[in-house]
């Protein structure tokens, strides 16, 4: 997001990560892990030394990539990518983005069907959020859908804008039903049964996060 944060990559200090990981203490839960930190990198390219591996999937649709400009994803080609990076024994974290204009009410049912053939390690949903000063939150203001100037909300788990396909309950609701389907007990495992998962920390990572998204649903995304 260059329109936010300039067009500079940035490292963190190493001191600085080092002090913070001392300060760690353990989720409290019946799936937690001792001695484990998940370190997240969404860029790979910017420095070899940080790297990392998450993939923006954003969408499904061919229609709202082009409607965003993201002309490098190539969603009929996402199968082939997530089988070569597995039979790598590349785990991949894949993120999902729900409230486009194009969207329709099929989205979410499609999303957590592509999540779970594909066997995506790790799945993130979250609502477009309009962030200031982007072209998105611009063209929103101008047409008037803009519901909150509270940037406390803006997370990616709240509705802040009118959406053109939902009303923002429906958005929420599919938002909130698509984390609870795809960190489902049955949903877990037909996740990650037969991939190379079974030998890493994404199992009781999913259990994790999936206590996560019962305290999401409970709080209904607030």
């Amino acid at each position: 997001m260059t329109s936010a944060f300039g067009g500079t990559y940035r490292s963190r200090p190493q001191e600085e990560v080092l002090k913070e990981l001392q300060a760690l203490r353990p989720f409290e839960g019946a799936f937690t892990l001792d001695h484990c930190v998940f370190f997240v990198d969404d860029n790979i390219v910017s420095n070899r030394g940080y790297a990392g591996l998450f993939l923006g999937f954003e969408t499904l649709s061919p229609e709202t990539l082009a409607a965003v400009c993201k002309r490098v994803n190539r969603p009929n080609q996402y199968y082939d990518v997530v089988q070569k990076l597995h039979d790598h024994g590349i785990g991949i974290g894949g993120s999902f983005v729900f409230g486009f204009d194009t969207d329709d009410a099929g989205v979410f049912d499609r999303t957590l069907e592509f999540v779970t053939r594909a066997k995506l390690e790790v799945a993130y949903f979250s609502i477009l959020t309009p962030y200031p000063g982007t072209r998105l939150h611009h063209r929103l203001a101008e047409e008037r859908r803009i519901l909150s100037q509270d940037w406390s909300t803006y997370d990616g788990s709240h509705v802040v804008y009118r959406p053109k396909t939902f009303t923002p309950e429906q958005l929420l609701d599919g938002y909130l039903r698509t984390w609870q389907q795809a960190y489902s007990v049955p949903t877990i495992c037909r996740r990650l049964w037969g991939t190379t998962a079974w030998k890493s920390f994404f199992y009781p990572m999913n259990f994790g996060f999936r206590q996560s998204v019962r305290g999401l649903a409970n709080s209904g995304g607030t």
